[in-house]
């Protein structure tokens, strides 16, 4: 039998305090939620009972009710989520100026498999982050797993380059294992990535010589590039896009020569300088690249205002081009001109059916949940429709719809659509998003109100975590960067 939500507290009752009563009773809920191990995917995390565990442990960290979040952890089975969210809870407690407590946290996390010493990476890259480079120092030199440890030291190097400690930072960098970066697309070794790193905050401070002198310690031509295209992209923000071209001059590989020029022309244009930049596309030399240079530029000049501009200037790409004006639809869309979204995003030639580059799919979500924030609910189904899903993607995108509708208060719309999913994870998704954008906007007892009456206990968990994330502003699903890893990269 399911618990009933406590009796109300009396009108002193603040909202960090309602917040932390509504977790605990979401934690409760949760003994009754059967559970389902070893799904770690996105999909899958979100509907099993250490993912909720995890989520409602991090907002009582956030509440400030510590005792409470160590106590949740503690009942997470799953190894990993278990380190996940007391990473979070560290980050928190690390914001808080509680180091002595993120340490603790750690130490609730066996010591194995890195995953104690990836919460303590965790710790020292909050450190670093908030600027406390010798608390973060301190913290680095004892991980000592390898992958952690190098995380730690990249961000520990970028810190002191910002903090103006070149000789630190070069020193942090050099201490870095080689170790490729598992976390990213690119083959670039950590202490690479570093090493550009600092040589661009150097060109940020105005140490131009010393940027150069840094991007020298860099052996491969190949991997220098990265780092001289930032510095260039500096060098166009501070107005010197001539000096910009100088330092891409050396880069003797054609594609990086391409990419430095494509990414000074995107950063003229969105300094404004449109003439130059399409001057600057149109000495690249790869017919993609040269195209994507110039979607850029039609995005600048949206995004400044000028649509028209926008619309003019990828005309000429959209046969060659498939994503030519997506981002530009997008925009049309955010602004309120759902009309010249749409005939933008006719235009767009790319006919894939996700989200994972920015084409005609992601300019149609974008549509869709505009027309709904606009209280045109039955457009915004007509464009979910025409984006042709199967019942996965269907799913999906009524989500984003009643997403949409809480946020605009369609409160009673929203619960409506969201019975209609069939998908548990998509539902209860669906109704921890509502509960949220009920509760945010003040209605508190009205979103306890029907999320108390679910008869699912997945539902109730997830609703009434939603009801607390919105009264304590958490958007979305929580979570720090936590380099925890697996094998083969595990030792």
């Amino acid at each position: 039998m399911l618990l009933a939500f406590g009796a109300q507290q009396g009108f002193a009752e603040d909202n960090t305090s309602k917040a932390r009563r509504i977790l605990e009773q979401a934690r409760q809920v949760t003994a009754y939620i059967r559970d389902k191990e070893g799904y770690y995917s996105k999909d899958w995390e979100q509907g099993t009972k250490d993912g909720l565990l995890k989520e409602i442990g991090m907002a009582q960290a956030k509440a400030g009710d510590l005792e409470s979040a160590l106590q949740t952890i503690v009942k997470i089975k799953g190894e990993f989520n278990k380190a996940a969210a007391a990473a979070g809870i560290a980050v928190t407690q690390v914001k808080a100026g509680n180091l002595k407590g993120a340490m603790q946290t750690a130490n609730v996390i066996p010591d194995g498999e890195n995953r104690r010493a990836s919460v303590m990476s965790t710790i020292a890259i909050a450190q670093a982050e908030a600027g406390d480079v010798k608390g973060a120092l301190q913290t680095t030199s004892i991980i000592q797993k390898e992958y952690p440890k190098a995380y730690a030291l990249k961000s520990l190097a970028n810190a002191q380059a910002k903090a103006r400690d070149i000789k630190g930072a070069l020193e942090s960098a050099a201490a870095i294992p080689d170790l490729e970066d598992i976390h990213s697309e690119s083959p670039l070794s950590l202490k690479v990535i570093s090493l550009g790193e600092i040589a661009v905050a150097q060109a940020e401070a105005g140490d131009m010589n010393g940027a150069m002198q840094t991007v020298t310690t860099i052996p491969v031509e190949s991997d220098r590039a990265d780092a001289l295209i930032g510095i260039a992209v500096v060098q166009v923000k501070t107005g010197n896009a001539k000096d910009a071209m100088q330092t891409i001059a050396s880069l003797t590989e054609e594609y990086a020569r391409d990419s430095g020029l494509m990414n000074i022309s995107r950063s003229q244009a969105e300094s404004k300088d449109i003439r130059g930049a399409l001057e600057t596309a149109g000495l690249i030399k790869e017919t993609s690249v040269r195209l994507q240079a110039l979607d850029d530029i039609g995005t600048a000049q949206a995004r400044a205002g000028d649509v028209n501009g926008a619309l003019k200037t990828i005309a000429p790409i959209q046969d060659e081009y498939p994503f030519a004006g997506a981002v530009i639809a997008i925009i049309q869309a955010e602004a309120g001109d759902i009309k010249g979204a749409l005939k933008t995003a006719s235009s767009i030639k790319d006919e894939s059916s996700s989200g994972e580059t920015i084409g005609k799919y992601s300019a149609l979500w974008s549509i869709m949940v505009a027309q709904t924030k606009r209280g045109d609910v039955e457009g915004a189904l007509q464009t979910a429709a025409s984006m042709q899903p199967d019942e996965s993607h269907r799913g999906h995108l009524i989500v984003a719809i009643v997403e949409a509708q809480a946020e605009s208060g369609d409160i009673k719309g929203a619960l409506q659509n969201a019975k209609t999913l069939n998908n548990i994870y998509e539902k209860t998704e669906a109704l921890e998003k509502i509960a949220a954008a009920q509760s945010e906007k003040g209605d508190v007892k009205g979103a306890l109100k029907w999320a108390t009456r679910l008869t699912s206990p997945l539902e109730k968990a997830h609703a009434l975590l939603g009801v607390a994330k919105g009264i304590l502003k958490i958007k979305g699903e929580q979570g720090v960067p936590f380099f925890v890893t697996c094998k083969p990269h595990c030792s």
